[in-house]
């Protein structure tokens, strides 16, 4: 019975593997192609990768999520500043002013991007700006408005059709930047935020009277920049150079500093066309800045019997009042000579006393 079981159970292998190498032959005698089934999500992530230039769909989907949405915002206000990078608060978008292997600065990287065709820039028009694809300015015309040196390869793609010594970047010659800034109030965090929305490099270039010219080269959405932004390092502290971060980061919690030169309003005028002397631009910079750092103040109202309980000093608060006031009256009093002092005399007479007493008791001792 057991040889009977064991002579099933061989067959049984023999006729699996048959199988096996049955189907194996049918497969690779095969001349049809395996198609593999595509859900809508990785078409759709297929395409947003290609349209990215290269970026993953992991970066786009950190980047969305860094991305703070306005959209909802009860309040907005657009604020336009300059970043002078001779600031020591503005140094680390300047350093190192020539790009290296390990850094380089704000302008290298935004130019490297620009010659890939990864971000796109858009015209400078004096007064407003407009990302649309009538005023996107193409790299090409870019580098001969700014007589930057390139050498152009014909037959190679848009991406690798200029190229750019690092010595003909013109990185150490941008030395501010406009910005372009949004505050609005977050009603779910009912606080206010502020978020940046493009960047304007301005080149610093000599006249033929040598007279100090300033270019401003192209308007770029923040948006695009960061996710090449977040991985760009920046050191923060001159004495510490442990202290690094990011590009993205710095930008973030704001630790540039600029001079308010506009603000979006319904004439589109300037600082400068309304405050024609420099201490009435300064003076309106000033009331812009207390407009911004007051306004979240000025949200919340107190409640009436919160804000009269608060004023009302507590019992500790009254005996150390009273207590204080007591003493005060009492040590002006003395300066009035209102209360009077007790006489030293007193002391003297009881020591007198207490010096004849003993004196007695002496005399009475020498008696006996």
């Amino acid at each position: 019975m057991k040889t009977l079981s064991f002579i099933v159970a061989l067959l049984s292998t023999f006729s699996l593997f048959a199988q096996t190498d049955s189907l194996s032959a049918e497969r690779s005698n095969s001349n049809s192609t395996v198609v593999r089934r595509t859900t809508p999500l990785r078409k759709m992530a297929g395409k947003e990768q290609k349209e990215s230039e290269g970026l993953s769909v992991r970066a786009q989907e950190f980047n969305k999520r860094l991305k703070n949405n306005s959209d909802n915002a009860p309040w907005k206000r657009i604020i336009y500043r300059e970043l002078n990078l001779d600031s020591a608060a503005n140094t680390a978008l300047y350093y190192p002013p020539r790009p290296t292997q390990e850094e380089q600065n704000l302008f290298s990287t935004i130019f490297k991007l620009l010659a890939k065709g990864a971000v796109k820039a858009y015209d400078y028009v004096d007064g407003y700006e407009i990302f649309d694809a009538q005023h996107e300015l193409k790299f090409g015309e870019f580098l001969d408005r700014f007589g930057i040196i390139y050498t152009e390869n014909s037959g190679a793609q848009e991406s690798e059709r200029y190229t750019i010594a690092p010595a003909d970047i013109p990185s150490d010659l941008v030395k501010s930047y406009f910005i372009k800034e949004e505050y609005y109030f977050d009603p779910i965090r009912g606080t206010i935020d502020t978020r940046v929305l493009a960047l304007c490099p301005i080149l610093y270039d000599t006249g033929e009277l040598e007279e100090t010219l300033r270019l401003p080269l192209f308007w770029i959405t923040y948006e695009s920049l960061r996710p090449y932004l977040s991985t760009l390092p920046v050191m923060l502290s001159d004495v510490n150079n442990a202290m690094q971060s990011t590009m993205d980061n710095y930008f973030r919690m704001r630790l540039y500093k600029g001079e308010i030169y506009k603000t979006r309003n319904r004439l589109g005028r300037a600082l400068v066309q309304y405050c024609p002397t420099p201490d009435s631009l300064q003076k309106e910079r000033m009331r812009i800045e207390a407009e911004l750092t007051s306004f979240e103040k000025a949200l919340w109202q107190r409640n009436e019997s919160a804000q009269e309980e608060t004023e009302q000093p507590s019992e500790k608060e009254k005996k150390e009042a009273k207590r204080g006031e007591t003493a005060r009256a009492r040590r002006q009093q003395q300066k009035e000579g209102k209360v009077a002092k007790q006489p030293k005399a007193k002391k003297q007479t009881k020591a007198k006393k207490a010096k004849s007493a003993s004196s007695s008791k002496r005399s009475a001792r020498n008696r006996f």
